[in-house]
């Protein structure tokens, strides 16, 4: 894999994965995804409604997110294309770990402190078990992860990796809410076509992420000028945001409003939203590259591309700091907010290298 080998004269060297070097643009891109994730997270779920409602949180909730989830699910499928452990076996075990860590998450974050502060009186009338049905990033990463391991399988051309995703965004919202009166089966068809409620993202139409990413991630492995790649692929970034628009201008969805009001939380995003923020990564990563080779070395930088290696646990850990904070913090002004967005992401990359610690002392020990 040579070729994702990036001139790096200016700056640090690629962290690396599986003894092969790592893509310093993704990293970044990755790596500022996380922080963005930490506010949003903390301003929705620690700040609450008001707080969503007042000009900086319209911009949070509104804008600060395509920097988040989009891009966590398009470097997913770009590293899916770039990665070494390419046996059919072992990205199934993958995904459908990933999917149950996502449960797992869900107790540790949601039903066990809920339960313990109502035990003690903190919180009053919720349901503890129910969030363990969430259908957060980790369960949509787990099922896009087997889905995408089953395309690679099935049709090994990414000009038609790009078009599924396309086709995704544009079939979504004709399967968006198609349950059932069976609740078990409703429950899982909810992870596909979305629900009422704990459903931030179904598979429609938020796998069309990392399907074009995936496309994207197969051009990069095979270009030989990865300069021209970064320009050349920006063009269909900007077809798609145009697309996108028109769309919007024509059939007039009225996804700024919506957006605004944060109707789609449920994950249910219109086609002119989907292809607009899939355009966008085709502009961000290409910064992310001019980024990173252009500017020096840095801490910032170097802290950045240790939480993109560890995304998984920091994201977890993050989650896990944020769950239990909510027991006892809530519907706090900005001000404090982004205090917190610091201390947590502060505890967050403590806990992670601290969990980094321990599995390499029980690996030497083995």
């Amino acid at each position: 894999m040579e070729d994702t080998k990036l001139t790096t004269t200016n700056c640090i060297p690629p962290v690396s994965t599986d003894n092969k070097p790592r893509v310093l643009a993704f990293d970044f891109a990755r790596g500022i995804a996380i922080l963005m994730m930490v506010l949003i997270h903390t301003a929705v779920f620690i700040g609450g409604h008001d707080l969503i409602n007042t000009p900086t949180g319209y911009i949070v909730n509104s804008f600060v997110c395509i920097f988040a989830a989009p891009v966590f699910m398009f470097v997913m499928g770009i590293l899916f294309s770039l990665s070494s452990k390419t046996t059919f076996g072992v990205q199934l075990s993958r995904g459908f770990i990933i999917l149950l860590l996502g449960y797992g998450l869900n107790f540790l974050r949601g039903t066990l402190p809920i339960s313990l502060a109502m035990l003690f009186g903190w919180v009053e009338d919720d349901y503890p078990l129910e969030y363990m049905l969430e259908d957060d990033i980790l369960q949509f990463a787990g099922i896009a992860l087997i889905a995408m391991t089953l395309v690679k399988r099935a049709i090994p051309w990414s000009p038609v990796w790009f078009l599924l995703g396309l086709g995704v965004v544009i079939i979504s919202p004709f399967v968006w809410n198609h349950g059932s009166d069976n609740s078990i089966v409703n429950y899982v068809l909810s992870l596909f076509f979305g629900g009422e409620e704990y459903n931030y993202f179904p598979f429609f139409p938020w796998s069309a992420f990392p399907l074009i990413g995936m496309a994207y991630g197969d051009y990069f492995k095979r270009t030989k000028e990865q300069k021209r790649f970064f320009i050349n692929g920006s063009y269909p970034g900007i077809i798609l945001i145009i697309a996108g628009l028109l769309f919007e201008l024509k059939f007039k969805t009225g996804i700024w409003t919506d957006w605004y009001l944060g109707k789609y939380r449920q994950g249910q995003i219109p086609i002119p939203v989907v292809m607009i923020f899939s355009g966008f990564q085709f502009l961000w990563i290409p910064l992310c590259h001019v980024i990173t080779t252009k500017i020096r070395e840095n801490r910032f930088f170097t802290l950045l591309f240790f939480w993109s290696k560890n995304v998984t646990s920091f994201y977890v850990i993050q989650w896990i700091i944020i769950g239990w904070v909510c027991v006892v913090l809530m519907e706090i002004e900005w001000p404090a907010v982004i205090l917190l967005v610091i201390v947590i992401t502060f505890f967050t990359d403590k806990f992670v290298r601290l969990y980094n610690n321990l599995k390499k002392e029980k690996t030497q020990v083995k």
